[in-house]
């Protein structure tokens, strides 16, 4: 066997030198140069890891650079084009973290470099990952040449709005791109340019977004291997990325062609991938962008968040997350100005039916279509954490980002922009696409601006209108959790719906409330479209109560907050109750007990869920007495003489107090 692996590798090694002077000959043919290249392929893998590695080395990185150099660009699909990028596969390859490597580290970077600023598309994609690997791998060898790869990409993001444009021409179909000319099928005396098209011609590389879509990582690489060497010019990046960022169509998109449109959705796609690397710049080197971040980055932000065509949903994810990236950090200061203008649902999600269904939190049979790829046999946790994955959705992500620049700007807002973020936070309290997580953080952004318009010492009684707004918002969610959703836990419960399974639950007969009989919830039409988590099986029940306790805490405390704001401090804000705040008052008292009834639904160690009976008054948890006293200390705030009206005028209030809320009894 022995002997038979060293024959092996013998005439390996005599076929490698065969088949790299076959490329290097100039009078061979092209197909035959072809033919060996891609056999050079593969057995290259097999002689890189053999004893003739480093004889394979010294050989064969002189001939082909010279080969390749002496082949020169293509412009177009051929034989020769197809031999040029199996022998940079080969260079790409090569082992140079070896010490026989590192001799031919200088010479192959020095040619990779000169097929990225010159080559076309293809051979240019080919190679950056060979240089990603080699900026790793030789730090010692290759610290002149990152200098001149900082001034190629640099180049590339400088001529990237213009080669954009060009792209989006308005006379017909995009152009060639300069230096590559298209040849029509007339002959040599009569050649005519025809439109851009990939089947007849290469984009050149500098020209690619595609290769601007892959130009960040290798520019985070070189900062974080070559840090000393190049940060001086770092910040040079920042004014060349915003000028791509900056661009926009002419025409808007819904008035372009099919094939613009596919276009302009690269162009996007290259934009978000340059606003990625800008955030992750900004972690890696934050002094390059202090006082040094213009209006001008927010402004194309903004333009993206327009321009961005509304049918591809899954570029303004990315756009999201990117932009998260940038405004999650000290740079959400700049946000300020243009604040009214994030707070624009057609700027967020674009305007017509598809972004709006498409970015809304995914219908209950999305999320079953979801979640059935989950395989049966993981662990119960896995399957938890596929499923909510699965269930999050661009929504989440963009309030999410709104609300983390809200509160952290938030004693910077006038009144106007704080009606703004009240009037939208408190849309997403009751929004049945929003999962009961997403509806708690509204919850806690709004009471994160309490304090601050309880500050606000204006003539008007705008806060104080601003603070109403609120607690009429947190006492129609009281209405909606204690009249449809908790009942429906509940319903789930005795039904034993849980993980789609039709089992009925013994500890509930056990407790003397009835289960019935084995089946899945059916509900009625009109409510198929809320509370997706309760009718998705794939959800644990446990995880339902434990959300729907954690909203009702939130509810719980900030009524009390909205009641010391609107009956403490001073200016505006304070004022005797009216009509309307009585109303308000007795809307809380009516629903608001009800809601502390998720505290009878109890987990067990296997679980299940059992329901405490409403007899076993002295059996509560701390939390719920928690719950229960600051309820009640919300009243206690109030004035008597607004009290007695609260509960005297009418006797249902008393009723509901005494009769409809287990809590209570």
């Amino acid at each position: 066997m022995a002997m038979r692996r060293a024959s092996d590798a013998s005439v390996s090694a005599g076929k490698y030198r065969q088949l790299v002077t076959t490329i290097a000959d100039g009078s061979a043919g092209e197909e035959v140069r072809q033919k060996a290249a891609q056999d050079l392929t593969e057995i290259a893998e097999g002689l890189i890891q053999s004893p003739h590695g480093g004889t394979f080395l010294d050989f064969t990185v002189p001939k082909l650079t010279q080969a390749l150099r002496s082949i020169g660009f293509q412009t177009k699909p051929c034989p020769l084009q197809s031999m040029r990028k199996s022998c940079l596969e080969v260079l790409c390859r090569l082992p140079l973290n070896q010490e026989r490597g590192q001799q031919h580290a200088k010479v192959i970077m020095e040619f990779l470099l000169d097929v990225l600023a010159k080559d076309n598309e293809e051979c240019v994609i080919c190679v950056v990952r060979g240089i990603s690997d080699m900026l790793k791998n030789c730090r010692g060898t290759i610290a002149n040449e990152v200098v001149l790869f900082v001034g190629i990409s640099k180049g590339w993001y400088r001529d990237a709005k213009n080669v954009a444009a060009s792209m989006l021409a308005d006379e017909g179909e995009p152009k060639p791109i300069p230096d590559f000319p298209v040849l029509g099928k007339d002959g040599a005396d009569g050649r005519e340019y025809k439109p851009f098209s990939k089947a007849s011609a290469f984009v050149k590389g500098c020209h690619s977004l595609k290769v601007i879509c892959d130009v960040p990582v290798l520019i985070v690489i070189v900062y974080q291997c070559y840090k000393t060497a190049v940060q001086s010019m770092f910040a040079e990046y920042l004014p060349l990325a915003i000028s791509l960022l900056s661009f926009a169509p002419k025409v808007p998109p819904s008035a372009m062609s099919p094939f613009k449109k596919d276009i302009f959705a690269d162009i996007c796609s290259a934009q978000i991938k340059t606003l990625s690397f800008l955030g992750y710049m900004h972690r890696l080197s934050p002094e390059a962008f202090i006082g040094n971040v213009p209006p001008e980055l927010i402004r194309a932000i903004l333009g993206m968040l327009r321009n961005t065509p509304p049918e591809v949903t899954f570029l303004r994810r990315e756009l999201f997350v990117a932009v998260r990236m940038i405004l999650g950090s000290d740079l959400r200061r700049a946000v300020l100005p243009f604040l009214p203008q994030f707070f624009d649902d057609a700027t967020l999600f674009g305007v017509g039916y598809t972004s709006h269904e498409t970015l809304n939190y995914q219908s209950i049979e999305q999320r079953q279509r979801e979640t059935e790829y989950i395989p049966q046999q993981l662990p119960l946790d896995q399957s938890e954490k596929v499923a909510s994955v699965s269930k999050f959705s661009l929504k989440g992500i963009v309030y999410s980002t709104l609300a983390e620049i809200t509160h952290h700007i938030r004693t910077m807002l006038n009144m106007d922009q704080m009606a703004m973020a009240i009037f939208m936070f408190a849309r997403n309290i009751h929004d049945d696409n929003m999962g009961v997580n997403m509806q708690t953080m509204s919850c806690k952004l709004l009471l994160n601006l309490v304090d601050s318009i309880r500050q606000k010492t204006e003539p008007t009684n705008q806060g104080r209108e601003l603070l109403l707004v609120l607690l009429e918002a947190f006492v129609r969610k009281f209405h909606t959790l204690g009249q449809f959703e908790i009942p429906r836990v509940f319903d789930r419960v005795r039904n034993g719906a849980e993980e789609g399974k039709s089992e009925t639950v013994d500890n509930v007969s056990a407790t003397g409330v009835s289960a019935s009989s084995s089946h899945t919830l059916s509900l009625s039409d009109e409510y198929r479209h809320i509370h997706g988590a309760i009718l998705n099986p794939h959800v644990p029940i446990t995880q339902i109560i434990t959300d729907y306790r954690y909203i009702v805490k939130t509810l719980i405390c900030g009524v009390k907050t909205l009641t010391w704001a609107l009956t403490t401090g001073s200016g505006a804000c304070v004022r005797s109750f009216g009509s309307r705040e009585i109303e308000l008052y007795r809307r809380l008292v009516k629903y608001g007990f009800r809601v502390l009834d998720i505290h009878m639904l109890l987990p067990l160690p296997d679980g299940s869920v059992s329901i405490r009976p409403s007899t076993m008054t002295q059996v509560r948890s701390k939390e719920e007495k928690e719950l229960l006293e600051h309820f009640i200390g919300t009243f206690n705030m109030l004035p008597l003489h607004d009290f007695i009206d609260i509960i005297s005028d009418k006797i249902e209030v008393g009723q509901c107090m005494i009769c409809m809320c287990a809590c209570v009894q």
